[in-house]
């Protein structure tokens, strides 16, 4: 059996025909919580200036102790004001990365960084902190 991250989580397909992007990431961040990441949503609002990821987690472990990630459908695209935030978190030193749901976490500049799987937390927990190394 091959295993291609993009399209299969070992031989299964990702469950993306029923599922959207917000439950799939719902339910990643209650796995992660229970490895001890604690997952705080932003939600945009009249104050809130636009393009901040999705979720910002705070565990020890990640680089800085904190890590901002923008999720998205396989064929999602980043609005340029995304591209302007993240692109600037990252510059700054902070790991701020896009995971498409697909299995794999991008810059803001749309470049591979690492595969990983979400149906496996720890494994996706693992490669986010190598995506922060890898850029």
């Amino acid at each position: 059996m091959t295993f291609h991250p993009l399209t299969q989580t070992h031989g299964k397909d990702y469950p993306m025909a029923h599922k959207n992007e917000s439950r799939l990431t719902r339910e990643l961040c209650k796995k992660l919580e229970k490895l001890g990441v604690q997952p705080f949503a932003v939600v945009g609002g009249q104050r809130q200036a636009p393009g901040w990821p999705d979720r910002f987690f705070a565990a020890k472990g990640l680089p800085g102790g904190c890590a901002w990630v923008e999720f998205k459908q396989p064929k999602g695209k980043l609005s340029p004001a995304q591209k302007h935030v993240g692109t600037r978190l990252r510059k700054r030193g902070v790991l701020a990365v896009v995971y498409y749901f697909s299995g794999v976490f991008r810059d803001f500049d749309g470049n591979d960084l690492q595969l990983a799987d979400h149906l496996n937390p720890e494994a996706w927990l693992e490669a986010l902190i190598r995506a922060h190394t890898l850029h």
